[in-house]
């Protein structure tokens, strides 16, 4: 008789394991949900996120424009060639039958700085209606560079110059044509000695405005 082999089955309990794990595979797709919620809901990603396929929404300003107000003190005086101090019509060198009429229309010093407009019209024999002509070809062969001179104290005054730029109307920018006139711009120091007129050349090549009155504001 075949004795009897009593066999112990030691089973190994697998289902103590599953649950711990089929716990942390929830808790790890609920923090996933979580952050997923939580970038839907956060004000600085996804939110107000267009739908696919929804209209842009129009954003419109409620701020009223500001009407621009115009400064009374800003001013842009008309060019007038009848309403100069005194005036003189001058030949253009090397250009024959050529002239220019120069205006003084003032000599104002204020401050530190003294400014000279003059109103110029060239007068050209042989015009061409759809040419201009600039400040600078007024001077033909010579050079467009007004001076001031106070001869009672021996005393002259050129342009002022900043970074090798002269404070005057570009000559060789402002343009006119022939019979139209337009104003130039300089500026010199201030006259010293109380100075009441100063001679005025506006080339080497003319004569000299004399005694052309100073007016002080200040």
């Amino acid at each position: 008789m075949r004795p009897t082999t009593h066999r112990s089955v030691h089973s190994t309990s697998l289902g103590g394991a599953r649950p711990h794990r089929t716990t942390a595979v929830a808790a790890a797709t609920l923090g996933v949900v979580l952050l997923v919620s939580g970038c839907a809901t956060d004000g600085s990603a996804g939110a107000g996120r267009p739908e696919p396929g929804s209209a842009p929404t129009a954003v419109t300003s409620t701020t009223a424009p500001t009407a621009t107000v115009p400064d009374p003190s800003v001013v842009v005086d008309a060019v007038d060639p009848a309403a100069v101090l005194a005036e003189a019509v001058f030949d253009v060198p090397g250009s024959p039958g050529d002239t220019v009429r120069v205006g003084v229309e003032s000599l104002v010093a204020s401050g530190p700085t003294m400014e000279l407009r003059l109103v110029v019209t060239p007068e050209l024999a042989s015009p061409d209606e759809n040419a201009t002509v600039r400040i600078s070809d007024l001077a033909g062969d010579s050079t467009w560079r007004p001076t001031l001179t106070d001869t009672a104290h021996l005393k002259e005054y050129s342009i002022l110059r900043s970074s090798g730029q002269r404070w005057e109307t570009d000559t060789s920018q402002a343009r006119t044509t022939s019979g139209t006139s337009l104003r130039y711009q300089a500026w010199f120091a201030r006259p010293e000695d109380d100075a009441q007129t100063l001679d005025l050349a506006v080339t080497a090549a003319w004569p000299l405005f004399e005694g052309v009155p100073i007016t002080y504001e200040g």
